[in-house]
């Protein structure tokens, strides 16, 4: 891994990339950055909030989450309403094709979310495909709806969903996953408190950074075939190549 300098020091949240050469990095108060293959620039229009997930499905179809509002960018930045009401969003899942998942909040103050599917214009928001019991305490990471992976605050393991029964898995000691990207089945990379770093290769959870006390948190990863970026609290930033 090596540093790279953001040119800000606001809280980086998610990453995601529509190519090697086009990355995005989203954080609080408005930050928006993106990658051009060689150097980072920020992207101006953005909303002032704080931008808790990026996601799309091309260079001109990206979703910014936040839970101040759900915004698109396809060359300028537009809100999302549902029947003139601001859509809250809390996290963004890319689902594979065109298709975009959404966990927004449910009407009437519950603190239950809804998933909804967002289409690839961004022209309009689906009926919900269904309901989470609870809308602020889980993470939902997966490239497919047979391959999900649950993270938990504060919690010792995440939790594998797919075809078969729910799979358990133990985390390194001391270390409590925020962030998952999964590359592949038996490829997945975790980021967690102290700039704790974790790969899940097939069989067990194991730890390639240990971190220490005044590292800052990993709030997003995201990569290729070949890259890994890890972004953080402070304008952290990491980059694995293998």
């Amino acid at each position: 891994w090596s540093s790279v300098s953001s040119g800000t020091s606001r809280t980086l949240n998610s990453i995601w990339g529509a190519a090697h050469a086009d990355v995005w990095f989203v954080g609080d108060s408005g930050a928006v950055l993106r990658w051009n293959g060689s150097a980072l620039s920020p992207v101006m229009g953005a909303a002032s909030v704080n931008f808790s997930t990026v996601r799309g499905s091309a260079t001109k179809a990206v979703f910014l989450c936040s839970s101040q509002g759900l915004f698109f960018f396809d060359g300028t930045f537009h809100e999302f309403t549902r029947q003139t009401t601001k859509v809250n969003c809390r996290t963004l899942l890319s689902l594979g094709g065109t298709t975009v998942g959404a966990l927004v909040n449910k009407p009437g103050g519950s603190s239950a979310g809804q998933v909804h599917s967002l289409t690839s214009d961004g022209s309009m928001l689906l009926e919900a495909a269904g309901e989470v019991s609870s809308y602020d305490d889980a993470t939902l990471v997966g490239v497919t709806p047979t391959d999900l992976w649950v993270l938990r605050q504060n919690a010792k393991s995440v939790m594998r969903l797919g075809s078969g029964a729910p799979q358990e898995l133990v985390l390194p000691k001391d270390m409590s996953a925020r962030t998952a990207w999964v590359r592949g089945p038996n490829d997945v990379w975790l980021g967690g408190h102290r700039g704790m770093l974790a790969h899940f290769g097939g069989t067990e959870v194991k730890l390639k950074v240990a971190g220490d006390y005044d590292a800052p948190v990993i709030r997003a990863l995201w990569g290729t075939t070949s890259v890994t970026w890890a972004a953080g609290d402070d304008g952290w930033l990491l980059r694995l190549e293998e």
